[in-house]
Order: structure tokens, then C-alpha cells, then sequence
């Protein structure tokens, strides 16, 4: 799984936790590769029950159309 983050928080995140790896690039020294260890991704998996929990809870006076559209136009300021 790739993850999008600024370079500085990806070394400085990379190197306190057990939920990823941080590795040189073979074919660029600048360059850091980094990878969830399975222990990360156990906890994303929590994190993303846990959100879609949240979610539901917060958007349930809101029908399903509704909330299509409000996703639409959370896509729309995201990708802005």
C-alpha cells in the first residue's frame, strides 16, 4: 500500500512506530521507501472499521443520495 504524505512526515513518522518500514531507495539514494509492516496493517484495518463506524453514525439522518452527494462534493474540494 502506497501512502501519500509530505517527504519530512514520512521520515520523521517512518522511524518511531512498528506499523511501518523505512528503506533507501536501491536506485535513488534520496529517496526513502516506505511500507506498512503487518502490524500496520492490522491497525489500519482497525482505524478503517473504526472510521466507517464514525461515519455511519454521523451521516445517518442522511439518505443515501444524500450522502453520495455529499461525498461528491467533499471529492470536488479534495481534489481542488
Amino acid at each position: 500500500m502506497m501512502l501519500s504524505m509530505r517527504p519530512a512526515v514520512a521520515r520523521s513518522s517512518a522511524g518511531r512506530s512498528s506499523h511501518s518500514r523505512s528503506v533507501i531507495s536501491w536506485t535513488d539514494a534520496r529517496r526513502n521507501i516506505v511500507t506498512l509492516t503487518s502490524a500496520g496493517a492490522e491497525h489500519l484495518e482497525v482505524l478503517d472499521r473504526l472510521v466507517g463506524e464514525v461515519q455511519d453514525e454521523l451521516l445517518a439522518p442522511l439518505s443515501a443520495p444524500e450522502r453520495a452527494e455529499l461525498v461528491r462534493l467533499l471529492r470536488n474540494v479534495l481534489d481542488r
